[in-house]
């Protein structure tokens, strides 16, 4: 057996009282959000603007896009895109296809007609949760592909579904042409051979669906490569490889207590976001209390925009390393020791190259 110094290197840097391993829960993803709406069922899962979305909420909406999809013919691993920017609708279409017993096809929202027609092919998707400004989008390249290919539902949802309908809290305020854009609608398209739904017309429906019988090792998600060297690639993910990350939060001190930020979709952030932070001529009255840390990869943090981080806002940025194949974060420095940290980089690089060492 290789000794702990060069089989684990960072457990010289470990951080005390946390625990070397986590035994992952033997259960589907969903049941986190049935857990978690039966343990704090009036708690924002989700502020959006202001308008909080509860997990009793969240769970009720997942459970009908669920039934909505059982109805339509969606059964048992089969895949689901969904495209759509940040917004709650995106949580609970995610939740609502893994209810389902199906797979989350998670689509970037900057693709256009051409390159949707791939995400459409490659797996096999027949039933589509999109944006409204991204609905004539999916409807283009569908119209596109052979009939035997083709899209036969889609959900259409507006940012706007979600927002607060009445007046916006003045720290919610934003700039008149984002504004208007969140709140605009879009007509369904009209013509196609898919037949489109609006999201409020599904909630509404509030249709119940079956048993619930994914299993651990059963596909969640199928979230694509950037596609460098050719198409992207589809990259395979269980309920227990992604439960994995979800439960490493406990590694980063996180608690039903904690706020997180979504920016890069629901996932982290990465440096230039920061860059771009303190670029904005409005930055110092940002109200960033409520994060106890920012997290992020991508690329390397600047030292300077760190410590800038940490004076001006009292935030450390916590470095970290992913890719698609490991659903996205793979080594992390422990938020007591963040990139700032001499050591810590110089055991990330150390835990890097181990990595790739073993593959």
């Amino acid at each position: 057996m290789p000794s702990v110094a060069s089989d684990r290197p960072h457990f010289a840097h470990w951080p005390k009282r946390l625990p070397r391993e986590l035994v992952i829960p033997e259960t589907s993803l969903w049941f986190n959000l049935e857990a978690a709406s039966a343990r704090y069922p009036d708690k924002p899962a989700y502020l959006y603007f202001g308008e909080a979305l509860a997990f009793r909420a969240l769970k009720a909406q997942a459970e009908a896009i669920a039934g909505w999809l059982q109805k339509v013919g969606v059964s048992k691993g089969d895949r689901v895109v969904v495209y759509m920017q940040n917004c709650p609708q995106f949580v609970a279409a995610l939740y609502g296809v893994l209810r389902a017993d199906a797979v989350v096809v998670p689509v970037n929202p900057m693709n256009r007609a051409e390159e949707f027609q791939h995400y459409i092919t490659d797996p096999q998707a027949k039933v589509a949760i999109c944006a409204g400004d991204l609905a004539a989008v999916v409807n283009e390249a569908n119209q596109a592909l052979p009939v035997e290919d083709r899209l036969e539902h889609v959900i259409v949802t507006h940012y706007s579904d979600a927002m607060p309908s009445g007046a916006i809290d003045p720290s919610e305020a934003r700039a008149p042409a984002m504004d208007a854009w969140l709140r605009s609608t879009s007509p369904l398209p009209q013509g196609g051979s898919a037949r489109f739904t609006r999201w409020p017309e599904v909630i509404a429906a509030g249709r119940v669906p079956g048993p619930h019988t994914a299993l651990p090792d059963d596909l969640a998600l199928l979230p694509y490569t950037s596609g460098t060297t050719g198409l992207p690639k589809g990259c395979m993910h269980t309920h227990r490889s992604l439960m994995s990350n979800a439960v490493s939060g406990q590694w980063s001190y996180a608690s039903p207590e904690v706020t997180s930020l979504g920016v890069v979709p629901y996932w982290t952030c990465i440096p230039t976001m920061i860059i771009d932070l303190f670029a904005s001529p409005s930055y110092k009255s940002f109200d960033l209390s409520s994060l106890p840390y920012v997290s992020g990869g991508g690329a390397a943090m600047p030292h300077a925009v760190a410590e800038r981080l940490r004076d001006e806002f009292g935030l450390t940025f916590v470095e970290g390393y992913g890719l698609t194949e490991t659903a996205a974060p793979s080594h992390a420095n422990p938020p007591s020791a963040p990139s700032c940290s001499a050591w810590a980089s110089r055991t990330l690089d150390a835990i890097r190259a181990w990595s790739i060492r073993s593959r």
